[in-house]
């Protein structure tokens, strides 16, 4: 008995699928609205107390007038983050330290450093998730940084971990 070679590119086919294990896909970090608006209250306090804005305010006689750039995702956290430019402006406009220039579409695609160079502001604020280490849980770090017009690097990074064990929230 002869086997038709099809016949048998299908047999082999089909077996070998059902040796192979599937895939493991790691479990998504969820981000709920507590947490976000959480995150970028520190992030925006810490960032009003340090010393780049007393030194701007003591040479400027002046508040520095601040953009805020998109937030990258490299963590891949599941969540609504389209609202995260509007709440650090907010943020940062309830504090009363900085001016806020409300940031376009377009300028959400632009890095901060070219940024910073192409606008009428004193600083870019640029934020991301970073998942720091394979683990589990996972170790996110939410990492918020200012940029001024000369810098190549952030003048200022504020980094805050994002505890991925949602039932402390």
């Amino acid at each position: 008995m002869k086997l038709d070679p099809i016949v048998l590119i299908t047999i082999f086919l089909i077996s070998s699928c059902a040796l192979t294990k599937p895939a493991v896909v790691p479990a998504e970090i969820q981000l709920n609205e507590i947490q976000f608006n959480s995150l970028v209250k520190e992030s925006v306090n810490t960032c009003i107390q340090e010393a780049w804005l007393s030194d701007f305010l003591n040479d400027k006689n002046e508040r520095p007038v601040v953009l805020i750039s998109k937030i990258s995702n490299d963590a891949k956290i599941q969540g609504n983050l389209n609202t995260g430019t509007s709440l650090f402006e907010s943020e940062f406009i309830k504090s009363g330290q900085v001016r806020v220039v409300k940031s376009t579409e377009q300028q959400q695609n632009i890095s901060p450093t070219d940024l910073v160079k192409g606008e009428s502001v004193d600083y870019v604020i640029s934020a991301n998730f970073i998942k720091q280490i394979e683990s589990s849980p996972a170790i996110i770090i939410f990492v918020v940084s200012l940029w001024g017009d000369d810098s190549t690097l952030p003048i200022l990074e504020v980094k805050k971990e994002l505890n991925t064990n949602l039932s402390e929230y």
